[in-house]
C-alpha cells in the first residue's frame, strides 16, 4: 500500500481505536489496584506524601489528565529523513493514538535532525521555548549547560521523577546504570533516556558471516583471532560464490564497528564503548587510556595486514548501507559487521550466521567492546517553560511500561501489529507493505506507526516489545550468543564544569590524533616501526593524558557512589 494511503489510514484507525486500550494502574504491577489513595495527595513508593494537581488521573495510567481537562503541550521533536520527508509527523500512527489515550493534546514543532542544534539555541535567546524536547539525545554536557542556564527543568526536584515517572524510577532502582548515566555531579537529572533492557539493544556490533561461503569452504564460524584471519583470507581468494572472478570482497566495516568486534580479541575495551579508549586496568586497580598500550599496538599491526592483503575492504572508511546491502544481493559479501540486519531482507538475512562466543586472542582475551550501557541520557527534556511537568513527566513514563513500550513502538494489535503463536510480534502486512514489495525499509515503513527510528527515544527495548531490528530474529540471536562474555558496561559519565573543559577539549584534542595515527598505520602511509610508536605515546602523554585520567577516576567513583556496580550480563537478566 502506498505510504501516503496508510498514513491517511492510520489518523481514522488512531480516532476509533486509540481510546480503547486496558488502562492499568500508576506502575505495573503494583498492590491492590492503586499507588495510593485517590485524593489531593498521594503515597509515593517511598512512602512520602505529595500533593497531586487536582487535573491529574491518579485511578490509572491512562487517561494522564482527566475527562474534560484542557492541556496542551509544546513538544519540539528531532527528525531523522523518514520523519522529516513525511507532510506531518501526524502520517505517524502513534501520535494521533496516543492524543486519544491521555486526553492531553500535542502541538509538534517538527525540526530536521540537521538543523536542530541550531533551531533549540534560537528558542532559548527568543524565549519561545517548548514544554518538552523529544528524540534530540542532548549530550550530558549540553544538558549541564542548559540546565545551569534556568532553561531545563531538574527533574530530581521536589521529587518529579520518583512521584509522576514511578515506572521509570523503579527500571532505575533496578538498573543503576539509568541514574549514574544522568545524574550530574550536584545531583540535578535534566532527562529521561532510552533504557536498553534487552541483550539486543546492549550488543551494539555483531558479527555476521555468509553461511554458504562457510559451508562450501569446509569452514566453521571462527571462535579465535588466527581462526578468524583464515576465514577472512580463503572468502577473499577462494572463490565461494563460485563464478570463476576474483570479484569477493574483504571484510565490508565501519572503522568504530571494527573496533567494536575486534579490540576485544587483544584484551582492551573491558567496559563498553561509552567512553571511547577508556577502560579498566585490572592488575593496577585503575583507569586506563589503552590506545597507548602494547596490546593496542599489536591490534594496529594486525589491522594494517588485513588493509594490505585486501583482507579488509579498501572502502573501509566509507562504509554505508546502502553499499553493504548491494554486496550480499550481489553475493560477494562474506563477512561484516553492523548493529543488525534491517538493510537486508528476510531472505538475505537467512543467508548469514554468527558468532557463538565472543573470539579469543594469542593470550585468551575474549572480551567485547562493542557493547552499550543501559542506561542512556538526553532523549526527553522538560524545559522550564512547560507549565505541568507532571503531566509532561506522565506522557512519557507510559513508555516504560510494557503495554506503553508495546504500543509506543507497535502499536495497536490486529491493526497495526499481530501477535505470532510464539508471543513475538510482527508489525501487519498493511504496515510492510512497501517493504516486502522492495519500496521501503523496514524501518522506513515502520516509521508510519512508531517514532523509534533513529533512537533517542523515551523507552525501553524489552522483548518481545521493541520493534527494532535489533531484537529480533538472527540479529538478537546474535547479541544472544555474546552477552555472557560482555562486561557492564560504564556509562557515559557526567562530569563537573571544570572536568568537562579536560574532556572537551584535552581528550577530544588526543582522541582526534589517535585516530589520524590509527588510520595512517592501517593504510600504510606511516610505518608502524619502534620509533614511530614512541613518538605517539610520548606526544599523547604531552598533550595532557594524565588530566583526563584523573577526570575519569572522579567520574568513575561518583558513578559507583550512585549506585553502579562492575560485573557482567546475563541473559536471565532480560528474560
Amino acid at each position: 500500500m502506498n505510504t501516503r494511503k496508510l498514513a491517511i489510514l492510520w489518523s481514522v484507525l488512531a480516532l476509533l481505536i486509540a481510546g480503547c486500550g486496558n488502562e492499568n494502574d500508576l506502575t505495573e504491577n503494583t498492590p491492590n489496584g492503586s499507588h495510593g489513595n485517590i485524593s489531593e495527595e498521594i503515597v509515593s513508593e517511598s512512602n512520602v506524601t505529595y500533593d497531586v494537581p487536582d487535573y491529574l488521573n491518579t485511578d490509572s495510567i491512562l487517561p494522564i489528565v482527566k475527562d474534560g481537562t484542557d492541556i496542551t503541550l509544546k513538544v519540539m521533536i528531532s527528525q531523522g529523513p523518514y520523519y522529516s520527508n513525511m507532510n506531518s509527523i501526524r502520517e505517524v500512527y502513534f501520535v494521533d493514538a496516543y492524543d486519544s489515550k491521555t486526553n492531553v493534546k500535542i502541538e509538534w514543532i517538527e525540526v530536521p535532525a540537521e538543523s536542530f542544534g541550531d533551531r533549540f539555541a534560537l528558542a532559548t535567546v527568543s524565549g519561545d521555548l517548548p514544554d518538552i524536547v523529544i528524540k534530540a539525545g542532548f549530550s550530558n554536557s549540553a544538558q549541564q549547560r542548559y540546565g545551569n542556564q534556568g532553561f531545563f527543568l531538574d527533574l530530581m526536584k521536589n521529587n518529579l521523577l520518583e512521584n509522576h515517572a514511578p515506572n521509570y524510577w523503579k527500571l532505575a532502582q533496578k538498573h543503576p546504570e539509568i541514574l549514574a548515566a544522568s545524574r550530574m555531579p550536584s545531583g540535578e537529572v535534566y532527562s529521561l533516556g532510552m533504557v536498553r533492557n534487552s541483550s539486543g539493544s546492549l550488543v551494539a556490533s555483531k558479527l555476521f558471516f555468509n553461511k554458504d561461503w562457510l559451508s562450501k569452504l569446509n569452514l566453521t564460524v571462527p571462535s579465535t583471532a588466527d581462526e578468524f584471519t583464515n576465514v577472512l583470507y580463503e572468502f577473499r581468494h577462494s572463490d565461494p560464490n563460485g563464478n570463476g572472478l576474483n570479484d569477493e570482497a574483504g571484510l565490508y566495516i565501519k572503522p568504530d564497528h571494527l573496533e567494536m568486534v575486534t579490540f576485544g580479541m587483544f584484551g582492551m575495551g573491558n567496559r563498553g564503548r561509552n567512553n571511547g579508549y577508556i577502560d579498566w586496568d585490572g592488575q593496577n586497580e585503575k583507569v586506563r587510556y589503552f590506545a597507548i598500550s602494547d596490546e593496542y599496538r599489536q591490534w594496529v599491526s594486525w589491522v594494517a595486514k588485513l588493509y594490505k592483503d585486501g583482507l579488509l575492504e579498501r572502502e573501509y572508511f566509507d562504509f554505508t548501507e546502502s553499499k553493504l546491502g548491494s554486496l550480499v544481493m550481489n553475493d560477494v559479501c562474506g563477512v561484516f559487521a553492523y548493529t543488525n540486519l534491517s538493510m537486508l531482507d528476510e531472505q538475505k538475512q537467512n543467508q548469514f550466521t554468527y558468532l557463538n562466543n565472543t573470539m579469543s586472542g594469542k593470550l585468551g582475551e575474549n572480551g567485547w567492546f562493542g557493547v552499550n550501557s543501559i542506561g542512556s541520557t538526553g532523549s526527553y527534556v522538560i524545559t522550564s517553560a512547560c507549565e505541568y511537568p507532571e503531566v509532561a513527566l506522565r506522557w512519557a513514563d507510559y513508555f516504560y511500561t510494557d503495554e506503553g513500550s508495546q504500543f509506543f513502538y507497535y502499536g495497536t494489535e490486529d491493526v497495526t501489529f499481530v501477535r505470532n503463536a510464539d508471543g513475538t510480534l510482527r508489525f501487519s502486512d498493511m504496515v510492510l507493505a512497501d517493504f516486502n514489495a522492495g519500496l521501503n525499509s523496514y524501518d522506513g515503513s515502520a516509521a508510519y506507526v512508531s517514532l523509534y527510528a533513529y533512537g533517542n527515544t523515551p523507552t525501553m527495548t524489552k522483548i518481545p516489545f521493541n520493534s527494532a531490528d535489533d531484537n529480533r530474529g538472527i540479529s538478537l540471536e546474535a547479541a544472544n550468543a555474546l552477552i555472557a562474555d560482555c562486561a557492564i558496561a560504564w556509562p557515559s559519565f557526567t562530569y563537573t564544569v571544570s572536568e568537562q573543559r579536560v574532556i572537551d577539549d584535552t581528550k577530544r584534542d588526543i582522541d582526534s590524533y589517535v585516530s589520524s595515527m590509527r588510520d595512517s598505520w592501517i593504510m600504510g602511509t606511516t610505518d608502524l616501526d619502534d620509533v614511530s610508536w614512541q613518538n605517539y605515546v610520548n606526544r599523547v602523554a604531552s598533550m595532557g593524558l594524565l588530566d583526563v585520567l584523573e577526570v575519569y577516576e572522579a567520574a568513575l567513583q561518583r558513578s559507583r557512589e550512585n549506585g553502579f556496580k562492575d560485573g557482567y550480563y546475563s541473559l536471565d537478566d532480560f528474560n
